[in-house]
């Protein structure tokens, strides 16, 4: 999501699904802001901004063939995370 998306959970839901979703959006905005810049930038272009490869390329200044690079090593930086994430916040 982006940094200034303040949408939040549907309030047609229970309470308990509309507060599981927003503490859902909360973990994954609390993931990505701990991602190196490099990693936050390359999946903000791709999945927020929605810009090609070539697009990705010219913004962060590298060859088009390392934008999927660049792009698989920042979705498994975002996994590996995320997954830490839940191990922690089960173990509370």
């Amino acid at each position: 999501l982006a940094p200034s998306d303040n949408r939040v959970a549907d309030a047609t839901g229970s309470p308990q699904a509309w507060c599981e979703k927003n503490e859902e959006v909360a973990r994954v905005r609390r993931v990505i802001d701990s991602l190196p810049p490099t990693h936050r930038e390359t999946l903000h272009l791709r999945y927020v901004e929605e810009l090609s490869g070539d697009e990705i390329a010219r913004v962060v200044g590298c060859s088009r063939l390392a934008v999927p690079v660049r792009v698989f090593r920042a979705k498994k930086a975002f996994e590996a995370a995320y997954r830490a994430a839940l191990t922690e916040e089960e173990t509370v």
